[in-house]
C-alpha cells in the first residue's frame, strides 16, 4: 500500500460548528448518537474562523464541517475514502425542509486541513467554496438543512443564497442549473414553517443579486449579519412575519 493510499485510509476528524442555532443541541445529539467521536467547537463568531479552530483542533490530513442546523441523515458518510485534492472542498447533498430542493447549500464539507492552516484569507461571496481554489459536489444526500427556526434565520438564508444564484445567472455562470434552484427558492414552500420568510428573503434575494451581480462591495454584505438583520427589518412586520410582502406570495 503506497503512503497516500495509507492515509487516505485515516477516518477524518469530524467537528460540529454551533454557534446560536435554536437547535444545536438536538443536531449535535444526532451527530454523535451515529458518530461518537465528533467533536463540538461552540461560540467562534465568523463561519471562516470557525472552519479555522477546526482546522487548528485537527488531527488528521482532513476533517468533516457540520453545521449545527444541519441534521445529519446517514453517518455513512464519515467512512468515505473520497478525498478531496489539495485546494479542493467537497460539500454533500442537504435536503432544504422547505422547498425540497437536494444540493449543496448547507451541506456536510470534508476540507484538506492544511488549506485551512494558511493566512490567506478566504475571498468571495461564498465563504466556504471561496477557501479553497474548487468545489465538487457529492450526490449522495447526507443530512438535511434546518435552518428554518426563526424568521430571520430563513429569511436571511435565503435571501444570501439566492443572491449567490441571481449573480451567477447574471453573470452567466451555470445558468440553467442556478435558475432552476433560483424559481424553486422563489416559489416552493409557503405552507412550510417560515416558508413566507423563506420565499420573501429569495424573491428580495434574487432582486439584490441581479441588480448588484457585478458590484463586488455591495455582494460582500451578505456575509455581513448586521446589514442583513437592518435589510430584514426594512422588508418585516414588527413580528418579523414579512407582512411588507406578503402580497407577493
Amino acid at each position: 500500500m503506497t503512503r497516500f493510499a495509507e492515509r487516505r485510509r485515516v477516518q477524518p476528524d469530524v467537528f460540529m460548528i454551533a454557534y446560536d442555532e435554536a437547535n444545536a443541541d438536538e443536531n449535535w445529539t444526532r451527530l454523535r448518537e451515529l458518530f461518537p467521536p465528533a467533536q463540538l467547537v461552540r461560540g467562534v463568531p465568523g463561519i471562516q474562523a470557525a472552519y479555522r479552530a477546526c482546522a487548528a483542533a485537527a488531527r488528521t490530513p482532513w476533517f468533516f464541517a457540520v453545521d449545527a442546523d444541519n441534521y445529519v441523515l446517514d453517518g455513512r458518510i464519515f467512512a468515505t475514502t473520497r478525498r478531496p485534492g489539495p485546494d479542493e472542498v467537497m460539500i454533500w447533498c442537504a435536503r432544504n425542509p422547505i422547498n425540497d430542493l437536494a444540493y449543496g447549500h448547507g451541506g456536510i464539507k470534508l476540507f484538506p486541513t492544511h488549506r485551512l492552516r494558511q493566512e490567506t484569507p478566504a475571498r468571495g461571496i461564498d465563504i466556504t467554496t471561496s477557501i479553497a481554489a474548487r468545489s465538487r459536489g457529492i450526490s449522495e444526500l447526507a443530512s438535511e438543512h434546518r435552518f428554518n427556526t426563526d424568521p430571520f434565520k430563513t429569511w436571511s438564508g435565503a435571501f444570501r443564497e439566492t443572491v449567490k444564484l441571481s449573480a451567477d445567472i447574471a453573470n452567466g455562470l451555470q445558468v440553467d442549473i442556478s435558475q432552476r434552484l433560483l424559481d424553486a427558492w422563489c416559489e416552493r414552500g409557503a405552507e412550510r414553517p417560515f416558508g413566507r420568510q423563506c420565499i420573501a428573503g429569495a424573491r428580495a434575494g434574487r432582486s439584490f443579486g441581479s441588480i448588484h451581480a457585478r458590484d463586488r462591495a455591495a455582494l460582500d454584505r451578505i456575509n455581513d449579519t448586521g446589514w442583513l438583520k437592518a435589510q430584514f427589518a426594512a422588508e418585516s412586520g414588527p413580528d418579523g412575519d414579512c407582512a411588507r410582502t406578503e402580497h407577493l406570495l
